[in-house]
């Protein structure tokens, strides 16, 4: 398929034929309306019986849906300014052979849909496999040549055992991950902009590659150019759609890091390739085998781990956690500990201690030490600073913003005293405060982690009420 490029918005484009759009295209003119993400969209089709009900919506419809009254300003102003949006999305769609699914439909995948904030939406071009066993390949947008090297020999091999490879089409190891599966199989390019948008330009071909044995998807409506906040909900597609993520170098604030913590807050596997423990590339990588991942030693570990044959020593828990809640944990009578969790939380205080000083303290064997660290700070009772040491979480608390146990860094002490109630995007945060592009989202992942910040449907950020 080739792609073209955007040259214009297609709302403003007038038809020569009205044709009647299929029933999703009436949801996917909605999106196009500011404000209105995937969360609100998902409250709409579950209100109204049908994506042409939404479009048709009066006032007093939208208000009983609970929309609020600025996003029933914006759609109203939207519908009257473009009154064709549907049926033009529709003709795009055609002439450019992009197919549109909702969450409602059967071929929507299933694994998806598990997630929080699932895409309501998904555009999407080439075969796409609601079913396909799939796996993420991320990491570094400038890799080593040994990341390379790793990228190609894991892809080659997963895509050899029939798993399908998911990336998100970027520069560096997510090109390499797509040109090695295409060798041997199938793959999968998430997009973090409109579907008729290439970037990198410079992965055009590649884009029409793996439409041809994969597919290209995207939850952004055609036109909708690459912006720094689209990202971040772009990797959780990327992870929400595998089995496992795999991460191959990545600095500690990367996107791939963020794709693997969105992985562990969707309960799904997270693999890492160790590296030069004086690399920067490498940290990322390091600080999520610290966290629990499984190690990949040799490129076929990763088949071998779902074949059931990869050897591990003790009963390993899978590198997997549900998102850290926000609210105080007070730990109760109801809570399980195995005998190593119950053994560091015992010696754990509220001053906070490394892990190899619970090792010593413990006796416990370090890959089982690093598991139960996660899965205790996953039920909230313990907590991690900004130097990876471990304390008891305080319980007596009632107020977050008043805990005294969390310690910020500089940025983000930036970042929380700029935010109020009112709910902001990345690119205004990074302006007001001056923060890097490349930290940011780190940043923000670990305020909201610590639940003093929290983010809504469409990636703008607030202080918690």
């Amino acid at each position: 398929m080739k792609i073209d490029p955007p040259t214009e918005n297609f709302e403003s484009t007038p038809i020569e034929i009205e044709l009647p759009p299929e029933e999703n295209f009436y949801l996917a003119a909605v999106s196009r309306v500011n404000g209105i993400g995937s969360k609100k969209l998902k409250q709409l089709l579950d209100f109204f019986d049908s994506p042409r009900d939404i479009w048709q919506a009066e006032t007093i419809d939208l208000k009983q849906a609970e929309l609020p009254q600025t996003q029933i300003d914006a759609f109203i102003e939207y519908r009257e300014k473009f009154p064709h949006a549907p049926e033009k999305m529709f003709e795009v769609c055609q002439q450019k052979n992009i197919k549109l699914i909702s969450i409602r439909d059967p071929i929507y995948p299933k694994i998806l849909a598990e997630i929080k904030n699932p895409p309501t939406i998904l555009f999407y071009y080439g075969n796409f496999l609601s079913d396909a066993e799939r796996l993420a390949v991320v990491g570094t947008r400038n890799p080593s040549q040994y990341g390379q090297q790793a990228a190609i020999e894991i892809s080659e091999t997963v895509a050899r055992a029939n798993f399908t490879v998911v990336s998100g089409a970027a520069a560096g190891i997510d090109t390499v991950a797509h040109q090695s599966a295409l060798k041997f199989g199938r793959t999968v390019a998430v997009l973090g902009c409109g579907i008729n948008y290439v970037y990198p330009r410079e992965n055009r071909r590649l884009l029409e590659e793996i439409a041809e044995n994969g597919a290209v998807i995207s939850e952004y409506a055609p036109y909708t150019p690459s912006a720094v906040g689209l990202f971040p909900a772009r990797n959780r597609i990327i992870s929400g759609l595998s089995m496992g993520t795999i991460v191959i170098e990545g600095s500690e604030n990367s996107g791939a890091i963020i794709t693997a913590d969105l992985a562990r807050e969707q309960n799904r596997d997270i693999f890492a390739v160790p590296g030069n423990i004086f690399e920067p590339r490498s940290k990322g990588c390091h600080r999520l085998i610290q966290r629990g991942a499984i190690i990949i030693s040799e490129p076929r570990d990763v088949v071998d781990f779902y074949n059931g044959t990869l050897k591990l020593d003790g009963t390993v828990k899978i590198a997997r956690a549900g998102k850290i809640s926000s609210e105080e944990n007070i730990p109760s009578e109801n809570v399980e500990l195995s005998d190593d969790e119950q053994k560091i939380y015992d010696i754990l205080t509220e001053k906070p201690v490394p892990p190899d000083i619970i090792i010593y303290k413990t006796e416990i064997p370090t890959q089982n030490v690093l598991m139960s660290l996660t899965n205790l700070e996953v039920q909230g009772l313990i907590s991690r600073n900004d130097v990876g040491q471990y304390f008891r979480k305080s319980v007596d608390k009632k107020s977050v913003d008043n805990r005294k146990n969390v310690e910020l860094s500089d940025d983000e002490r930036k970042i929380y005293d700029i935010l109020t109630e009112k709910p902001i995007p990345i690119d205004i945060i990074i302006d007001k405060t001056g923060i890097s592009v490349q930290n940011i989202s780190s940043l923000l992942f670990n305020l909201e982690m610590q639940g003093l910040i929290e983010k809504n449907d469409v990636s703008q950020y607030s202080r918690k009420h």
